[in-house]
């Protein structure tokens, strides 16, 4: 391996954000596999048959699972070729693992106070947004749009979160971090009052489109910059790891409890409830001393 492709693999790690979109992870992705596919599945729901969505969730499964073996063979030539370069190079790339690097504690995280207090916050956005993804398409169709047009709808929510993320260079290094929390959690806020509150169909609909996607993906891009000025370097990835573990617990809990008071109270007084677990979440983060973040370059 050359010694510009070194430092292509160094340059590439030191740089969160360098591709976008991201996922709760820090790693490029395009979009949610559930979103990506709205679309389709209310086309097959609508013109074919509810049970062809789960046959073709099923061929897309198998399509994945035979691309991912195509991968097995280039992983296995990769890391031959890894082994030969620490062989040959006198420089080893920031990616690669190096003997005698010191261990992450995952209690050291759990110890730390700042890193802990963020998660409850963590929690309790990516609950009520969990909540909102599974129980709008829902609430959709429950006020009389066909499935089509609502996954139509979802699907123009997708695209919305587009000019946000590949402009994210020029606005996520210099504003700081509670501000851009501030303004994930008030566009979510917005969002549960709209579906709570009455208001007409095509409100909800507009706000769906235009606001869905953009204060989960703000929060997820200020994430990184969040872990990055809360743990250390060493830390990042395990912490990143707790977040995502936090997140999908999160999701299970809040789900569980939305199902449950759809059933009892409706939906109106279901998105009311997850507005105000957001006040209370603001009122966290408003007292909480997040670092300002401004002095980092992971996105530009």
């Amino acid at each position: 391996m050359h010694s510009e492709e070194c430092r292509a693999i160094q340059n590439h790690t030191l740089r969160y954000g360098f591709s976008v979109p991201f996922d709760s992870n820090g790693r490029k992705h395009s979009i949610t596999p559930v979103e990506q596919v709205n679309g389709a599945a209310g086309f097959l729901y609508q013109h074919v048959s509810p049970a062809a969505i789960f046959i073709a969730f099923v061929l897309s499964m198998l399509l994945c699972i035979y691309g991912m073996h195509l991968t097995e063979n280039d992983q296995a030539a990769n890391s031959r070729s890894v082994f030969r370069m620490k062989r040959t190079e006198t420089g080893i790339p920031a990616a690669l693992p190096v003997e005698g690097r010191a261990k992450v504690s995952f209690r050291s995280l759990l110890l730390n106070r700042k890193f802990v207090f963020y998660l409850v916050i963590f929690a309790l956005f990516n609950g009520v947004n969990e909540a909102m993804n599974t129980f709008v398409p829902s609430m959709l169709t429950s006020e009389g749009v066909e499935p089509s047009m609502a996954s139509t709808i979802l699907s123009i929510a997708v695209l919305m979160q587009l000019p946000m993320v590949y402009f994210a260079d020029k606005f996520m290094d210099r504003m700081k971090n509670k501000t851009l929390s501030l303004a994930a959690f008030g566009i979510m806020l917005t969002q549960m009052l709209v579906y709570g509150l009455p208001a007409m169909l095509g409100l909800k609909e507009f706000v769906i489109m235009l606001l869905k996607t953009q204060g989960s993906m703000l929060f997820i891009m200020v994430n990184l910059k969040i872990v990055h000025s809360l743990v250390s370097s060493g830390s990042q990835i395990t912490a990143l790891a707790i977040a995502a573990t936090v997140k999908n617990l999160a999701a299970i809990v809040f789900n569980s409890m939305a199902g449950n008071m759809i059933d009892a109270l409706g939906y109106s007084s279901c998105f009311l409830a997850l507005a105000a677990v957001m006040i209370v979440a603001i009122i966290l983060l408003l007292v909480f001393r997040l670092p300002a973040g401004t002095d980092q370059k992971l996105f530009s």
